[in-house]
């Protein structure tokens, strides 16, 4: 199971970032976040970093732990994309060979779930710890602010909260 961590909010920035708050000990573990576009006129950035274990001598691609960077709207779901080819990736296959990902929301609107999943957790992502598969992760979200709110399956999208607090779900 994950663990939950401050998600922290740069208002004047319009940003929500964490550096290495959560943990994932298992693959299938999952982290999300919830969030309204802070300007609707500006592009949503949604990028998900890791330092990786340690890969075999020769192997290409050399990735030991895989996590996935998922961005949901309404039921439409957006895959994340390397930061060269960092178009959306709806319909296409994850990425397994980089430890960066990034969704773009060219014209964001409604609110949206940010979901990083554990895919494959084969090596030791946070060396000296007593576990030898887990990994952290640091992500960062341009142009956003947390929402609360109730989440609807689809029709309009509810308006940010005047105090926003970021919603946390950690589960396996």
């Amino acid at each position: 199971m994950a663990t939950a961590a401050a998600f922290r909010e740069d208002s004047g920035l319009g940003a929500l970032y964490m550096d290495q708050g959560v943990v994932l000990n298992t693959a299938g573990d999952q982290y999300q976040v919830r969030f309204v576009p802070s300007n609707p006129s500006l592009p949503l950035r949604a990028t998900l970093v890791w330092t990786d274990a340690p890969g075999a001598i020769g192997s290409c691609p050399s990735l030991v732990n895989d996590l996935d960077l998922e961005l949901v709207q309404n039921g439409r779901a957006s895959g994340g994309a390397t930061p060269s080819a960092p178009q959306q990736r709806r319909g296409r296959a994850a990425d397994r060979v980089n430890n960066v990902e990034q969704v773009i929301q060219p014209s964001p609107s409604g609110y949206y779930t940010l979901t990083v999943k554990a895919v494959t957790l084969a090596g030791d992502g946070i060396p000296g710890n007593a576990d030898a598969t887990d990994q952290d992760f640091a992500l960062v979200v341009t142009n956003a602010v947390a929402y609360t709110g109730p989440i609807l399956s689809a029709g309009p999208s509810p308006p940010p909260t005047s105090a926003p607090v970021p919603a946390r779900v950690a589960t396996p």
